[in-house]
Order: structure tokens, then sequence, then C-alpha cells
């Protein structure tokens, strides 16, 4: 990969998955993601990594469950370049708490997501149970890795209303309707969540929001422009979601659509979206 003005360092992945089909059964994973049904492990990631100029990578769950939270660990303490973990927790758990600090307990878990959200009502993240669970998260001084789609962002602006100390991620730009062209509310919505200083934004999987057989970085432009207008090069952090995006793309094109659609950015501004971010946002060595 060619990046504009020749940024050299490292790159720091901010959102990778594996994949361990011998241990956990995928809830997610469709009979059309034929090109995701084998094991994706870390020595296969290295491998791309090396190709790539990648250094490291925040490990996110892609199980709920406590037993792959354990195996993400095993990895991270045999892979160096793994420099944090997103594990699962259940929001509405009563015993939040002690999941919480449970978890607090393996220094690599840098945050937590509940990964089922997304396909929850709208209004989901505003219920009792679920309330009580981000503040915990707060509490706790974790990290929440938001994965929701567009309709879910004007309730999480609520959330913050409520819990103006959480610190958040959102994933994937809130999956914007890139497929469709649309752009509003999503686009309204996402000027209204980076208002707060304490949250960030990934910009990640984007090529399977698109057309998975025709798209083209131009198609995320707009969203990308926005994404970057909205929270600048020291709120936003790049991630490939690998294994994810080879339902639309393979690594190398993941990579490069991003920087396409970023457009010229100088390097210390390429250093930011590329490394710094994810590193400061984590606390990444």
């Amino acid at each position: 990969m060619n990046f504009p003005n020749g940024f050299p360092n490292p790159i720091v992945d901010g959102h990778l998955h594996l994949v361990n089909l011998d241990r956990f059964e995928y809830y997610w994973m469709k009979p059309e993601f034929a090109v995701l049904q084998r094991n994706f492990f870390a020595e296969d990631v290295r491998q791309v990594y090396e190709a790539n100029n990648i250094g490291q990578a925040v490990l996110v769950q892609a199980h709920p469950s406590r037993a792959e939270t354990e195996y993400l660990v095993e990895v991270a303490n045999t892979y160096s370049f793994i420099g944090g973990i997103i594990a699962h927790v259940d929001l509405r758990s009563e015993r939040i708490e002690q999941d919480l600090a449970e978890l607090s307990e393996y220094r690599i878990i840098r945050g937590v997501r509940h990964q089922q959200a997304e396909d929850r009502g709208e209004d989901w993240f505003l219920g009792v149970g679920v309330m009580r669970g981000l503040k915990a998260v707060s509490d706790a001084g974790l990290i929440y890795d938001l994965l929701v789609k567009p309709q879910h962002l004007p309730s999480i602006l609520k959330v913050m209303e409520k819990l103006p100390d959480l610190r958040m991620v959102l994933e994937h730009m809130g999956k914007p309707p890139i497929r469709s062209g649309a752009i509003e509310p999503w686009a309204g919505d996402l000027s209204a969540f980076a208002r707060n200083p304490s949250v960030q934004c990934k910009i990640s999987e984007l090529v399977t929001q698109a057309h998975w057989k025709k798209w083209s970085s131009e198609d995320f432009k707009p969203y990308v422009q926005h994404a970057l207008k909205c929270f600048s090069p020291d709120r936003l952090m790049w991630g490939s979601g690998w294994p994810v995006c080879l339902l639309a793309a393979d690594f190398e094109r993941t990579l490069s659509s991003a920087v396409e659609a970023l457009g010229p950015l100088s390097k210390a501004e390429l250093d930011r979206v590329f490394r710094q971010t994810a590193r400061s946002c984590y606390g990444i060595d």
C-alpha cells in the first residue's frame, strides 16, 4: 500500500476478529458467508499484517461468551501484535459489576461490547437494565465499543446525556447506508454524536456496507469525509474488520479504499488515523 506523503509508520488495525469454528458456533455466520466458513487464526492474520506494514491490532470479540474472551487472551499472550482486546459483556447481566471486575483483571482487555445490540430495537439502549450496564462500564473505566445501525444513533444521543463520562468508540461509523446512497438522517446524527469529546469513531468494515460485488472508494467518500469533518483525525481510527471484510474485498483493497476515501491528508494526519488515535484511545504501548 502506497500512502500519499509516504506515511512510513507501522499501522494499528483498530478492528480485528478471529474465527475458530472448532471451538465456537457463531450465530451471525449466514449461509451466504461461505468465504468466512473456515478458521481464521492469529497466525493467518500475522502473515497478512507483515505484507501490509501492520504493527499492532485491537482484537474484537466475535462470539458472545466468556469462553471466547479467555481464548482471545490466550492468543494475545502468544502474539505480541495484539495490543488490546474488546471483550464480550452482557449489558443486562444482573452481575454486570462483577463481570466487569473479572474482565478488568486481564490487563490486555481495554473495553467491552454487547454484540447483539445492533439487532435490537432502536430504543434498546435506553432500557433500565441496559443503562445500568452502561453506567457500570463507565464506572469500571472501560471503553464501550458501540456496534449499532443508523436507527440506534438517536437513542445513543440520549444515553450520552445521561452518561456524559461514558467513553465510547463508534464501530464502522455507525454502519452508514452506503448501499442505498442515502446520507440523512445518519449524517446529522453522527454530527450530534461527535459533539461529545469523549467519543471516537472507527472507519471500519465499510466495504461490507456497500454492494459486495460492485463498489469503489468513491462510494465511501461522502460518508468518510463527513466523519472526518465531525471527528478530525484526532478522534478517527482505521480498522480492517478482517476477516469479515473478505465478504467484499481482500485486506489490501480494504485498506486502500479507506486511504482513497479520506483524500489527501498530511503525514501527521495519516499517522493519527492509522496509528496514534487507536494507540491513545485503547492505551496501546
